[in-house]
């Protein structure tokens, strides 16, 4: 699932006209029920839903790094006075704001929406409805960022958040271990001081995943180096979470705690 190497290898500095959002969708994330939803992304979904309960209301939170996935967003929902969406490649951004202005061909999250607010929260259908409305209403700004530059995210929104989550974003946008824990700092750089920082990361020992028939960089970072850099930037309470999906060569990790 995760690497083909039969597929084109991709350089860090050609992601953007590489990367295909239509076809990492379909790849990890078409779904037509709660129930094609792959273990990976049930393991994210639930360990953003968790985190999200120990944390108070009327949060402004940034998810970065996005990408084309508003998933990561719905339990945000449940504790966000807003929600600000930040993605390093523009195609990715359209596609989200597809979604966001309801457009015909926008991607149908329908089902993450379902396993979020019947099987994690025990909601309704009715709840359903209103959490894709509500998120929705949240999402203040689509913008663009790069983790490798200072600052990291765009003019305007280079401010400081009571929550940052993020998603398989460092491991692909780091050439070195060196690099990893220069961006893991500015990362915590937007929390606020006392604000939650949730990360979704993957130790990968081939060092590349796979989108259609193209290959893209992930640098191999074990739960060790991922833990230490988290708490050199300032989240000294940092945790780790291993969340296996059976994969020998891959195993992601769940990093959460408070800024200093």
């Amino acid at each position: 699932m995760f690497y083909n190497p039969k597929a084109t290898n991709v350089l860090l500095k050609d992601y953007k006209k590489a990367f295909q959002p239509s076809v990492f969708l379909k790849q990890y994330y078409e779904a037509f029920s709660p129930s094609d939803i792959s273990l990976y992304l049930k393991q994210k979904l639930l360990c953003f839903h968790d985190s999200f309960l120990t944390v108070p209301n009327g949060l402004k939170v940034l998810d970065y790094g996005a990408g084309p996935s508003i998933a990561s967003a719905i339990s945000a929902a449940t504790k966000a006075s807003d929600i600000v969406l930040a993605e390093y490649a523009e195609e990715n951004i359209e596609f989200l704001d597809q979604w966001l202005n309801c457009e015909p061909n926008a991607f149908d999250w329908s089902p993450y929406f379902t396993y979020v607010v019947q099987e994690l929260e025990g909601g309704g259908e009715e709840q359903v409805k209103e959490r894709e409305t509500k998120v929705r209403k949240l999402i203040k700004g689509l913008v663009h960022c790069d983790i490798r530059k200072d600052p990291p995210i765009q003019q305007g929104y280079d401010t400081q958040y009571d929550v940052v989550m993020c998603s398989l974003v460092l491991e692909g946008a780091s050439s070195t271990q060196e690099e990893y824990c220069s961006n893991v700092a500015r990362l915590v750089q937007l929390v606020k001081p006392g604000g939650s920082i949730f990360y979704y990361g993957v130790e990968n020992k081939i060092g590349y995943y796979t989108i259609g028939d193209r290959s893209f960089p992930n640098i191999h970072i074990t739960d060790e180096l991922a833990l230490k850099a988290f708490r050199d930037a300032g989240v000294d309470d940092a945790s780790l979470k291993e969340c296996p999906v059976g994969d020998c060569n891959v195993k992601f990790i769940f990093i959460g705690g408070k800024r200093s």
